[in-house]
């Protein structure tokens, strides 16, 4: 009959539309606008070394810099501070103020590895993956310290944004880090998503389920996995968790989920005055380094003993 043949028509048209928006909601968690890198240690007078190393599982060949402090001592004798860079950005972030902030590190007698995660910087074309695969990329960078013979009880993350997110990911089951610095990073990416589908994007939230689905099947990632509060859970890392209380990017909900993780282990959280989005360091770079430095020396087992001068604290 003409209208049962035209409801099918109807229906079919539905559900292909239906999959269709969900594939391209799906893509969005993919793209990734790669920045150039267009400045180096060098040019606040460090040491560096370049350096390529394989990501874990997908063997991606990936691109970093070794800095180390300026004395001839032991890669192993040395604690490290792997730094991982936000969405978009690469291991030069001039917007976080990475080597402004290895500088300091490197100061106070830390080894620093930077690198571009995948499809950023100078490291291959990849999709991104809103911090799924990018463990992988930390794994790998974990894993090459490793090999150079530096022991877990010596390497901290420092990540900003979604490099936050990825380092408390990757390390909060105990493997590859003693301890995470966590810069402004989401706590559950599927609440990050739902909070995108306000307003005008409102009736985009039928298509969540397809959405999930279409991630999992077209670029193999599971959103409802990338969850750093749930990762935290039952975790015993210890986290320094920093905010900024005016973040218009990562909404003041993330913090606090993440906080209550952090605050029921051996963690402390720090939220920032007046600053925004991965602001912390250039509203307040000194007390954002004595804070790094302070926390490090409290969980690095080779970490030089800070220099006791009064911190100031923002409130």
């Amino acid at each position: 009959m003409n209208w049962t043949r035209t409801l099918g028509v109807g229906l079919g048209a539905a559900a292909g539309s239906y999959v269709a928006i969900s594939a391209l909601m799906a893509r969005g968690l993919t793209r990734v606008e790669r920045r150039p890198l267009q400045d180096s240690p060098a040019s606040l007078g460090l040491d560096y070394t370049d350096i390529t190393f394989r990501s874990a599982g997908d063997r991606l060949t990936l691109s970093g810099w070794l800095v180390r402090p300026g004395r001839a001592v032991p890669d192993t004798t040395i604690p490290w501070v792997v730094i991982v860079h936000g969405h978009g950005a690469h291991r030069a972030d001039p917007e976080t103020g990475a080597l402004a902030l290895t500088r300091d590190l490197v100061k106070a007698g830390y080894g620093l590895f930077l690198f571009d995660l995948r499809g950023c910087g100078i490291s291959p074309a990849q999709p991104a993956s809103a911090g799924y695969h990018e463990q992988r990329d930390l794994h790998g960078a974990l894993h090459y310290l490793e090999a150079l013979g530096v022991p877990q009880k010596n390497i901290a993350v420092l990540g900003f944004s979604l490099g936050g997110a990825v380092a408390l990911l990757a390390c909060a089951g105990g493997d590859g880090a003693a301890a995470v610095i966590a810069d402004s990073p989401f706590a559950d990416l599927e609440l990050r998503v739902r909070q995108g589908m306000v307003g005008n994007f409102m009736p985009l939230k039928v298509f969540e389920p397809g959405m999930r689905l279409m991630a999992r099947l077209l670029y193999g990632i599971d959103i409802r996995a990338v969850s750093p509060m749930k990762a935290l859970a039952n975790s015993e890392l210890p986290v320094l968790l920093i905010h900024g209380e005016n973040d218009d990017m990562i909404p003041m909900v993330h913090f606090r989920l993440l906080s209550r993780a952090v605050e029921s282990g051996p963690g402390e959280t720090w939220l920032v005055h007046e600053a925004g989005h991965v602001d912390a360091y250039r509203l307040y770079p000194d007390e954002y380094a004595a804070r790094v430095i302070r926390f490090l020396g409290r969980h690095l087992e080779a970490a030089p003993i800070p220099a006791a001068a009064s911190v100031r604290v923002e409130r």
